[in-house]
């Protein structure tokens, strides 16, 4: 996040402005998902043509993946002050799933041509971050005691369970994203159902 304080009481971001809302939060983390997007790009690009080898790629992988599920949970909590030991052991086992993931992807492409490198493979990884930061915003609202709205998201179509799951629940026995027909690329997401109730 930029340099905002974080009110523990609102749990809020403040600007000499006003509080950042949490749809601004999310977009936040939405737009830091598309540049590390991009950033991705250009490194399987940068293989294709073979400026960088494939382990170099691999290793620019998982630095993304650490840094932005790291920077998607921060987004939640509060910021890096607010990161206790088990948050950041829940955002751990987040990097380690994902690297898993990574190793594997890693492996099919030993004997593959660099000119055939699925670069939109490997942007899909960015995705994952705003999993992280719904979870971790849900997580957040559990300690507090505060609920949690599921928001449809906004595909035309939508999978046949997600539209039955929207709506406001205590945080702690909010629906889990990623656990329905549409599996991981489900674009419902949660949001505090304050915001939701006032807007």
């Amino acid at each position: 996040m930029p340099d905002y304080s974080w009110n523990t009481d609102r749990r809020r971001y403040l600007t000499p402005a006003g509080e950042v809302s949490p749809d601004d939060l999310r977009a936040f983390v939405e737009a830091y998902a598309e540049a590390a997007k991009g950033r991705l790009r250009g490194y399987a690009e940068a293989y294709r043509a073979g400026s960088i080898n494939r382990a170099e790629f691999f290793v620019r992988l998982n630095d993304e993946i650490r840094k932005g599920h790291a920077a998607a949970a921060m987004s939640a909590y509060g910021g890096s002050e607010q990161m206790s030991a088990k948050r950041w052991g829940r955002t751990g086992q987040r990097v380690a799933s994902e690297r898993a993931f990574s190793r594997t992807f890693h492996a099919e492409m030993l004997d593959a041509d660099p000119a055939d490198f699925p670069s939109w493979r490997a942007e899909l990884y960015p995705q994952a971050f705003l999993r992280t930061f719904a979870d971790a915003l849900a997580a957040r609202e559990a300690e507090a005691g505060g609920k949690i709205e599921r928001v449809l998201g906004s595909s035309e179509r939508h999978c046949g369970t997600c539209p039955g799951k929207a709506g406001i629940y205590d945080a702690g026995k909010v629906p889990p994203l990623g656990d329905d027909e549409c599996g991981p690329g489900c674009n419902c997401y949660f949001r505090e159902a304050e915001e939701a109730i006032a807007a």
